[in-house]
């Protein structure tokens, strides 16, 4: 089982009620909006070829897209992989060689991007990017992988002690998580988080984004 699953699972109980709001731009998703959006994004991966194994590197600070992403990579068996906007140069250059993204979409237009041979899409209204892509796809397609063991997300480590390493994540270990913490806080449908950790952060992505959704409340 996978957080998309889940996803479909939970559009049975209220398709229309809000999933996510973006603090900053006040827009709104309802779990239907979210997942069409995610079949969207999940189209576009297959069309570039992308699939179970490649990586998707996401640069920029919380916002909704962040969970339409998440959930696309996961239908196609690929993996998010959630930088730091604001680490330093030393750092993203050593997690994009480290990961070696078949794609990476840029929320900071960091120039510098360009050099790792991946495409880069721009997060925005702007033309080839991110919206463009998505509004020139249907909105739904077949789930290319639906294994447990396919790696889900990539979060690096804070780098306290040594250089960051990336933490390969499982479906089964991030939904077995979100699952874990549903039950423990008494998640439901009722429940409205603010996420304030930052989503390349376990806190923010594992501890609040992904139970909230399982249980079919909100993330703001």
């Amino acid at each position: 089982m996978s957080a998309g699953d889940l996803l479909a699972a939970t559009l049975e109980h209220g398709a229309h009620r809000p999933a996510v709001v973006d603090a900053g731009s006040g827009r709104v998703w309802t779990y239907a909006d979210l997942d069409r959006r995610a079949w969207r994004v999940a189209q576009v991966l297959q069309q570039h070829g992308i699939g179970r194994g490649d990586h998707v590197a996401w640069l920029a600070s919380n916002r909704g897209e962040f969970v339409e992403a998440l959930i696309g990579c996961d239908r196609v068996g690929a993996a998010l992989v959630p930088l730091n906007p604001g680490g330093t140069p030393w750092e993203r250059e050593r997690h994009l060689r480290l990961t070696r993204p078949a794609l990476i979409v840029d929320g900071v237009h960091d120039p510098s991007l360009a050099g790792y041979g991946a495409e880069v899409v721009r997060l925005g209204d702007g033309a080839g990017g991110y919206e463009a892509r998505l509004a020139d796809v249907p909105s739904h397609t077949t789930a290319a992988d639906t294994r447990e063991d396919t790696i889900g997300a990539v979060l690096f480590t804070s780098g306290s002690t040594a250089a960051p390493r990336g933490a390969r994540l499982s479906r089964r270990m991030l939904v077995t998580n979100a699952l874990a913490s549903v039950e423990a806080w008494a998640f439901s449908t009722q429940t409205v988080a603010a996420v304030v950790s930052p989503l390349w952060h376990a806190g923010g992505l594992g501890a609040m984004l992904l139970p909230t959704l399982l249980a079919g409340g909100t993330v703001v």
